[in-house]
């Protein structure tokens, strides 16, 4: 198969946009989103004071939403953007990653899937981050090679729904709502 090259230069608002997807996806994240809201509606509910259920309930929206996780994408990328841009060359064997400080060649067989998003590609290691590669200013031909290439390897699938976000959120949800029950009924205030 003839080689892929292109160059990745994903922007500080694709990578904002992977946190956002990457966090409506995550179980743990939604778990304290939910978690938070489950507060907030037995609060609300019961007549708490706003004291009481907005901390919680604010604390689920900046884990839930991805906002926590901004700060940590500015600090990484925004502040030096040049540290994203890689030359990517893939092949059969696999893909050669050159940035203006490290070149790192990996076998298909170090990731675990890939996935795209609309700005990105994300390949997915068990051990190490995952690998973005930036699909901005990459010609069509260039990106439906690479897909070929990942769906050769048997990496690159249907995109899922969110589902453990949202188990997430509703498990979540049901420990607040939950769990004050259970002690009330056991005694304990």
């Amino acid at each position: 198969m003839t080689a892929i090259r292109f160059v990745s230069r994903p922007t500080v608002r694709d990578m904002i946009g992977l946190t956002f997807d990457q966090t409506l996806r995550s179980l743990g994240a939604q778990a304290i989103h939910g978690f938070g809201w489950g507060v907030a509606a037995f609060g609300i509910l019961g007549g708490a004071p706003l004291d009481i259920w907005l901390p919680p309930a604010l604390i689920g929206v900046l884990f839930g939403s991805g906002l926590f996780a901004l700060l940590f994408v500015w600090w990484t990328y925004g502040r030096s953007p040049e540290t994203l841009v890689e030359t990517v060359t893939a092949d059969g064997g696999g893909i050669l990653i050159e940035a203006p400080r490290s070149q790192v060649r990996q076998a298909w067989g170090a990731f675990r899937e890939a996935r795209e998003t609309t700005g990105v590609f994300l390949l997915s290691t068990p051990a190490r981050p995952s690998q973005i590669l930036g699909k901005r200013g990459v010609s069509e031909e260039a990106l439906q090679g690479f897909r070929a290439l990942l769906r050769a390897e048997r990496l690159l699938r249907d995109d899922p729904t969110p589902t453990r976000g949202i188990v997430g959120f509703l498990g979540g949800a049901a420990i607040a709502i939950v769990m004050p029950l259970a002690l009330a009924a056991a005694g304990v205030r």
